[in-house]
């Protein structure tokens, strides 16, 4: 079998796990349309938890995340007052914080440096499946609204971390801790990945958790420029991902027909995303297709436009996430240099929640140049040293500082 199966192979766990688990915290956006709003007296505004536990959580096995995480979001469902629900949302995103920049770490562990791209396209596409999933679930399950003496919200929260209960035990199960162990792999094929696992040696690094390299991801340049980055990208994904369903119903859109309407939208999404990560070093225009779908939003007023916008709007949500982790994933090295520089990036990103509802900012795409520009620097400066024709004067020559290690421009 081919490496190129094999990796097929091994993503597929991967994708499954994260569909049931990525819509607990994008929950409440659906429900702030409902009863849910009026009975505890909540605002638009979105504040997530913002976790600040540096490779800590990378450290943490997933498949304990995923467990935690099912549990509290059926606790959701039991809230009686603003001040359980505050609690659950602080529990939820404790469990929930590291599982983003796991998964992520899983795939660089697993992947080489020109698969990454690809691998991040499939786990932020099936976020945008996910969001598409709980749209058609919480349709389906708000109507059960007085059932049992229960609002409908209430059944979408109790059932889906029932369902989430139940996959992480598949996950348990079926998500290999070691891409060169997997169960579903042949002789032959293990030694496929041996060899894969040798030829990365340097973009992984050693297994010894060295607190020098946390110390060097804090103080990498490029660490902040991509957090940055994340940052006003995130603004956009929270905005329109986790209240597109609050913008439905702004349009004149009943409550369950903005949660089946955000459907189509997430899957456009997810295709737009799969279609622009082996398009956009190419082309390079994504950002500028979807600041029309903004324009669209802020000058019509009609529904059916306002709806079409939309959809243009979405590429920009997965598309500027997904590509600008992909590119600080293969970027940095070794791994425990990674781990931190993903959860600050992370981190820095998540606290763009507490404006989404509020601001959207335009200096994205100029962090991204400057973000490219750095990178093109150190590879120009590395091509010196290599050329004989300059004096390697660094104080870091290890990892992405390595002399060889070229950055993915």
């Amino acid at each position: 079998m081919s490496t190129t199966m094999i990796s097929a192979l091994l993503i597929r766990p991967i994708s499954i796990s994260i569909v049931p688990k990525k819509p607990k915290l994008a929950n409440i956006g659906r429900y702030c349309i409902g009863s849910f709003e009026s009975l505890h007296h909540c605002t638009g505004n979105f504040v997530p938890v913002i976790h600040f536990l540096i490779a800590i959580k990378i450290l943490t096995a997933m498949q304990e995340t995923s467990k935690s995480t099912s549990v509290t979001t059926v606790v959701n469902g039991l809230i009686r007052n603003v001040g359980g629900l505050y609690a659950c949302r602080l529990v939820l995103g404790a469990c929930e914080g590291g599982l983003f920049p796991s998964l992520n770490m899983y795939l660089t562990m697993v992947y080489e440096r020109d698969e990454i791209a690809k691998r991040t396209s499939y786990l932020v596409s099936c976020m945008a499946l996910s969001g598409a999933f709980g749209g058609l679930l919480a349709y389906g399950l708000l109507q059960m609204d007085g059932v049992g003496g229960y609002a409908g919200w209430r059944w979408v929260y109790l059932i889906e971390g029932a369902f989430s209960i139940i996959c992480a035990f598949a996950v348990w199960f079926g998500l290999p801790s070691d891409g060169r162990n997997a169960y579903f792999l042949s002789d032959e094929e293990r030694v496929i990945m041996d060899t894969r696992h040798q030829e990365r040696l340097d973009y992984m690094g050693s297994n010894e958790l060295d607190w020098n390299e946390v110390k060097l991801a804090f103080l990498d340049p490029k660490t902040w420029l991509s957090a940055w980055t994340q940052f006003c990208q995130n603004i956009l994904t929270d905005g329109l991902g986790t209240f597109l369903p609050s913008i439905l119903h702004a349009m004149g859109h009943g409550t369950l027909a903005s949660n089946y309407l955000k459907i189509p939208v997430y899957c456009f999404g997810a295709l737009a995303f799969f279609t622009f990560a082996f398009l956009s070093d190419k082309y390079g225009k994504c950002g500028m297709v979807s600041a029309v779908g903004y324009v669209i939003l802020i000058v019509f007023s009609n529904s059916a436009v306002e709806y079409f916008a939309c959809f243009v709007c979405i590429i920009a949500v997965y598309n500027g996430t997904g590509l600008n982790l992909a590119w600080l994933n293969v970027n940095t090295a070794p791994q425990y240099r990674r781990a931190t520089a993903i959860e600050i990036q992370q981190t820095v990103g998540n606290t763009a929640g507490a404006v989404a509802d509020q601001i959207y900012r335009t200096v994205t795409e100029c962090l991204i140049v400057i973000h490219w520009l750095f990178l093109r620097r150190l590879d120009k400066e590395k091509q010196v040293i290599l050329a004989g024709t300059g004096l390697d004067t660094r104080k870091q020559r290890t990892g992405d500082r390595d002399v060889e290690f070229m950055h993915r421009l």
